[in-house]
């Protein structure tokens, strides 16, 4: 990336693009361009509670239906936050669902994810204070420094929660041809559940989120062009044998990747 275009939403951004057909006037030849309008919406979709009709994940799904008008939604540049915004984190968290969630669908949503530095060790702060707030050193590394995040030792037992989690799903992603190039097919939430599929080929990913901070049983037939038949999918999350039948029971902001 040499540059950055602020427009928050998804409509200027694609006008942007390289090839886009929005732009009637001139041919940027910008290869990639930068999606500010999802993470804007990040910072309260993965944290407030998703109800029925509105709220938490529903603007993402809402965002979501915009790709169509990228040319390459595979070179749009996903991220959470960056030096110049409100970390993803404002403050420092007392557990990790929406934390968990928002990395989950920043790996899994098409596009080229960024991922700003300290985000695996809870690095947080607000732009409101200052730059400095949002642009911290990373802890350890040098002589004196008081605590050493680098190490296990270092890092208090959330953060290693929070590395363990990430490190875990960049493997993962690491060369997986489904998430680096294939399609997504995503669907209205029902009852605050968010559901979408990665396919590419005869292969697949369904990505299940509860949105509430309640557990919700939900029916699975909406689904059926997706679970075409699958009788139970491996969470890779959780390594659990997750069972599909004519209903599916998730915790309060649960998070699933099913294989």
């Amino acid at each position: 990336m040499v540059g950055e275009a602020w427009l928050n939403n998804p409509i200027g951004t694609a006008f942007w693009q390289k090839d886009s057909k929005l732009n009637n006037r001139d041919n940027t030849n910008l290869k990639s361009v930068m999606d500010f309008r999802f993470m804007g919406l990040s910072h309260t979709a993965f944290v407030e509670e998703t109800t029925e009709w509105n709220g938490g994940l529903h603007g993402i799904y809402d965002h979501m239906t915009y790709d169509f008008i990228y040319p390459d939604i595979y070179n749009v540049l996903r991220f959470l936050d960056n030096h110049d915004t409100d970390r993803f984190l404002r403050e420092y968290p007392k557990e990790l669902s929406g934390w968990k969630q928002a990395m989950t669908f920043l790996l899994t949503m098409p596009g080229t994810p960024q991922i700003y530095y300290g985000t695996e060790l809870l690095m947080n702060g607000n732009k409101s204070r200052s730059d400095g707030d949002i642009r911290r050193d990373m802890p350890g590394g040098w002589p004196g420094d008081k605590t050493d995040h680098f190490t296990r030792e270092g890092r208090d037992a959330i953060q290693n929660e929070a590395f363990d989690f990430l490190s875990k799903l960049l493997h993962w992603r690491q060369g997986n041809e489904v998430i680096a190039r294939g399609g997504m097919k995503h669907y209205v939430l029902q009852k605050g559940v968010y559901i979408y599929e990665r396919c590419l080929g005869d292969k697949k990913i369904l990505i299940v989120m509860n949105g509430t901070s309640n557990e919700v049983t939900i029916n699975l037939d909406r689904y059926a062009e997706s679970i075409q038949g699958l009788v139970s999918a491996t969470d890779f999350l959780s390594g659990k044998n997750v069972t599909l039948g004519d209903t599916l029971t998730l915790s309060p902001k649960e998070v699933l990747l099913l294989q």
